[in-house]
Order: structure tokens, then C-alpha cells, then sequence
């Protein structure tokens, strides 16, 4: 039986969304228990980010676009997708006024914030670190009042 999901408020996302949207653990991609904000200390100020699962920081890269992910292959290995492996689209409204929604893309389903595909760092070696924020100038952090992508929709989007 698959269960539709519907918006859900940033404080109501939890290990329930998980299970309420077929979420099933896998083990090439991490776990989606929640996505919250929550304050990390961001180049030595503490400053309100996006988390994902394991209290992992959620990044975007500025070379990318609503319709080309520029992080593949090898790539992967230290700005690792923000995946769900079994997703019917989930579309979450944050205090910030932003759109969380699933796509379909070449690693799975993978997360995006106002049309900026997620990603967590490798180099994170602790929960709640921020330490890829404005590596190479083109990795940030995902902070609930991220603009939307330029030409990105929430509509437009091919759900997952």
C-alpha cells in the first residue's frame, strides 16, 4: 500500500515522514529521518542551517541549476546526494518560506531545496559541522531562507 504525502511543517517533519512516505533504509544512500533547521557554528559564527539525517549539514553547489546537477561520479564521493531510495514526491514548507521536493535524477531521488539539489560533505566529521561551507567558492550551506533557484518551479518538477 503506498501512502500519499502531503505538506508538512518543518516541526512535524520526523522519523514519522519517513514512514508515513515508504521510506525504506538503504545502503548506498542515507537515511532521511528529518529535515530541520537548526544553528551550527558556520566560519566561526553560529548562524541557522538545514540538517538532514545524523544531524549532517545540508549543502548546494552554485554551479548547479533546476534542470543540471554538476556534482557526478567521482564527485560523489566527498559532496555524497541527498538520496531517498523509495520517494513519492514530498513537498515541505520550512519557516523560511522555501519548498523541499524529491526528483528524480542520475543517483536516485534526490533532495532539493527552492530548485538547489542537496548534498551533505564528507568532510564533516561531526554532527552538526559545517566545514565545506565556501569550499572551491561554489559549496554553501543550506540556510531556510535560500533564494530559489533561477528558474526553478515547484510545479514544473517530475516527482520522484
Amino acid at each position: 500500500m503506498r501512502i500519499r504525502c502531503v505538506d508538512w511543517k518543518v516541526a512535524l517533519v520526523a522519523a514519522t515522514l519517513a514512514t508515513a512516505c515508504g521510506h525504506m533504509p538503504s545502503t548506498t544512500s542515507p537515511r532521511i529521518l528529518a529535515i530541520q533547521p537548526v544553528s551550527v557554528t558556520v566560519s566561526g559564527t553560529p548562524e541557522t542551517v538545514l540538517i538532514g539525517d545524523a544531524d549532517r549539514s545540508l549543502y548546494y553547489s552554485s554551479s548547479d541549476t533546476p534542470t543540471r546537477v554538476t556534482c557526478r561520479d567521482v564527485c560523489t564521493h566527498t559532496w555524497v546526494p541527498f538520496l531517498k531510495p523509495v520517494a513519492p514526491l514530498i513537498r515541505t514548507a520550512f519557516a523560511g518560506g522555501g519548498t523541499l521536493t524529491w526528483v528524480r535524477g542520475s543517483d536516485g531521488c534526490q533532495a532539493e531545496y527552492n530548485g538547489h539539489p542537496l548534498f551533505t560533505y564528507a568532510g564533516d566529521l561531526r554532527p552538526d559541522g559545517a566545514s565545506g561551507n565556501d569550499l572551491q567558492g561554489m559549496w554553501f550551506v543550506v540556510t531556510p531562507d535560500l533564494a530559489p533557484a533561477v528558474g526553478w518551479s515547484a510545479s514544473a518538477r517530475s516527482s520522484c
